[in-house]
């Protein structure tokens, strides 16, 4: 069967499926994730720091990545207090050699890595040209810090994790989970750094899903998974400064940090192959997408639906598409 063939489109609104948040903690519950090494970057704040919390109240060895030691330090404190282990690692993830270290220290400290969560990420809420702060002769210079941690940094860490997680543990579930975002599909009103960033993110999941089908000995045959996450807004600290300056006022729904990190563990814990009995058509396998909208769960979309909406919209032109395809594609490995 050829690359195309296993990724096309069937019926993506037929296959996706909605998991309730007790749902996604059940594997994690039964144990699931009980001396599990995982490496979270940006896990000093936000997102990060409640999902590495939830990782270690499940048993597993979790080594967090961050520039602020002070953050490091605290969620490895309190990580602590109630019986977690947590590793803190101070490194910038826009700098190769900070994240290869980093890399270095947790499997040193650990052993090795079964799970990788690129969640390291930053947000802007600004106009992308706004005439009342444009000096008419000369145009102010883009601050792209937005793009450096977004893309840079989760390319870096994606990199390093098919390194690490290749030679690690071939017993466990090996995984790497990207925090993209509700933006990776859909733009964002005043966020338009943050939306380049993050369709960047879902283009960088989409290709490395596909690598893993048509390069499957790199990939040990398919044990190593890619997931993404994609929340919409979530009540993070951050966010939450946002919405008390004003700045988010046309935000009505808002998701909380414990939904995305239900999602982001279940992606990590659960088997393979995992049917779930509740509902039998819904198995999360390699190249899924959580999207999170509130607390009512994660829409799980198969990575069939995740191609371009262009081939959607206009049939006939993936047909062709599909045609050359199959004549340049290597046939799958797996």
């Amino acid at each position: 069967m050829s690359t195309f063939e296993n990724t096309k489109p069937r019926n993506p609104r037929a296959a996706a499926v909605t998991l309730p948040n007790a749902l996604l903690l059940a594997h994690a519950e039964a144990g699931g994730l009980k001396g599990v090494v995982v490496l979270i970057t940006g896990g000093a704040s936000g997102l990060g720091k409640n999902t590495a919390l939830r990782f270690a109240q499940y048993g597993a060895k979790v080594a967090i990545v961050d520039r602020t030691q002070p953050g490091l330090d605290a969620v490895a404190k309190e990580a602590r207090a109630v019986g977690g282990d947590v590793f803190p690692i101070k490194a910038d993830v826009t700098n190769w050699e900070d994240q290869l270290a980093a890399f270095q220290a947790a499997e040193k400290h650990y052993g090795s890595i079964s799970v990788v969560v690129a969640n390291a990420g930053i947000t802007d809420v600004e106009m992308f040209y706004d005439d009342a702060s444009e000096d008419v002769a000369v145009p102010k210079r883009p601050n792209l810090a937005t793009i450096d941690v977004n893309i840079k940094g989760v390319v870096y860490t994606i990199r390093l994790a098919l390194h690490f997680l290749r030679k690690g543990d071939l017993s466990r579930p090996r995984t790497i989970v990207t925090l993209g975002s509700i933006s990776s599909f859909m733009p964002v009103g005043k966020q338009v750094y943050y939306s380049i960033s993050k369709a960047a993110v879902l283009g960088l999941h989409r290709a490395i899903a596909l690598d893993a089908l048509t390069n499957g000995d790199a990939f040990q045959g398919g044990g190593l998974r890619t997931l993404l996450i994609a929340p919409f807004f979530v009540r993070t600290p951050l966010i939450t400064e946002l919405v008390a300056a004003g700045k988010l006022d046309h935000v009505k729904t808002f998701a909380t940090p414990d939904d995305v990190s239900a999602a982001i563990l279940h992606a990590a814990a659960s088997p393979k192959h995992e049917v779930f009995k509740e509902r039998a058509e819904a198995r999360v396998r390699h190249g899924a997408a959580y999207c999170i909208i509130d607390s009512q769960g994660s829409l799980v979309l198969p990575m069939e639906s995740l191609s371009n909406s262009l081939l959607r919209a206009h049939p006939e032109f993936g047909e062709k598409l599909a045609a050359t395809m199959l004549q340049q594609q290597p046939a799958s490995k797996i």
